[in-house]
């Protein structure tokens, strides 16, 4: 879609979300304050933080519904199962792990986020050599993957804030230089 050029905009986007990341986990221990609403706006400002807040928990629930739907679709394409009862079950797996608080979540996201890692390289690995004449589509914009990427970023950004702030309290600050 965007040509050769397309490939800067999810290598953008990574490199964003993982310094963003990184950026948020870090600024949560040094402020003391581990609320979305707080670290987007320092300060005592209560109509923007319940702003911030409302906004967050809209985008959540929206990311959460999104989910919960493309999990039941995707059962229902790949195994032919009930695209409700998947569905269902998807949910009530996210509300287990949302009970069981930061340690539920840090367990699961351990054990998912490298399953995910590698299938998403496996995946595309087999892609690009089994479809390769589809793979790259035909070139229609040489600029559009920097707004793509900023789009995906901010985007995923805003909802990861709510998650990765109160993971803030677990990391610990070093000193460089050995000190």
């Amino acid at each position: 879609m965007y040509g050769p050029w397309g490939w800067l905009g999810p290598l953008a986007a990574m490199g964003a979300l993982a310094f963003l990341g990184v950026m948020t986990l870090h600024l949560a221990p040094r402020t003391g304050d581990d609320s979305l609403e707080r670290l987007v706006f320092p300060g005592s400002h209560p109509f923007l933080h319940r702003l911030v807040f409302f906004t967050a928990v809209v985008f959540l629930f929206g990311v959460s519904c999104i989910m919960t739907a493309g999990a039941g679709a995707l059962l229902r394409q790949v195994l032919g199962l009930s695209r409700v009862w998947t569905s269902l079950l998807f949910a009530l797996i996210v509300a287990v792990v949302a009970l069981t608080g930061l340690d539920g979540l840090v367990a699961s996201l351990s054990f998912t986020t490298p399953v995910l890692t590698v299938s998403a390289v496996v995946i595309s690995v087999l892609a690009m050599t089994l479809f390769r004449e589809n793979a790259v589509p035909p070139e229609t914009e040489r600029t559009g993957w920097l707004f793509s990427a900023v789009a995906f970023s901010s985007y995923n950004m805003f909802t990861s804030v709510a998650i990765l702030a109160p993971l803030g309290r677990y990391v610990t600050e070093t000193r460089r230089g050995g000190e």
